[in-house]
């Protein structure tokens, strides 16, 4: 239910936004980047964290444009007051802003492994290069 709910409201904010690029910023951006959270949800991490994380991370910037610089912390507050106010837990609220705010840190390939196992089950992220787009953009990586 929930999944439903922070697809719609980034749709929203991306359909009714006055700039023109965002509703195809959220069907060749941020569908991808939703299709490629599926993927790594096989590899050990809790498919929720990702399905969230992928839809909220750039949301800030959607929401104002003139935010992108800060748009990786700022969309970790809006993620975090978002899932409060739908009663998540903490510890899950936590997790998905730490990849939140991790998704614009360089990623060294040679640590991909430390990477991927990001947002594992049941494992809070502690890394804090180990955001969610930190992998899913990774030259070479396969998923």
């Amino acid at each position: 239910m929930i999944i439903q709910i922070v697809k719609e409201y980034v749709m929203n904010a991306c359909f009714q936004s006055s700039k023109r690029i965002w509703p195809a910023f959220f069907e060749q951006h941020l569908l991808v980047v939703h299709a490629y959270s599926q993927q790594l949800a096989a590899l050990n991490a809790d498919p929720e964290i990702l399905e969230i994380t992928a839809y909220l991370h750039d949301i800030a910037a959607i929401q104002d444009f003139s935010l992108v610089r800060h748009h990786h912390l700022l969309g970790a507050e809006i993620a975090t007051e978002l899932l409060a106010r739908h009663h998540y837990p903490t510890e899950f609220i936590n997790r998905v802003a730490q990849c939140i705010r991790s998704h614009l840190r360089p990623c060294n390939p040679a640590t991909v492994q430390t990477r991927k196992s990001a947002c594992r089950k049941r494992t809070p992220c502690r890394n804090r290069s180990t955001g969610l787009l930190a992998v899913l953009y990774l030259p070479g990586s396969s998923l």
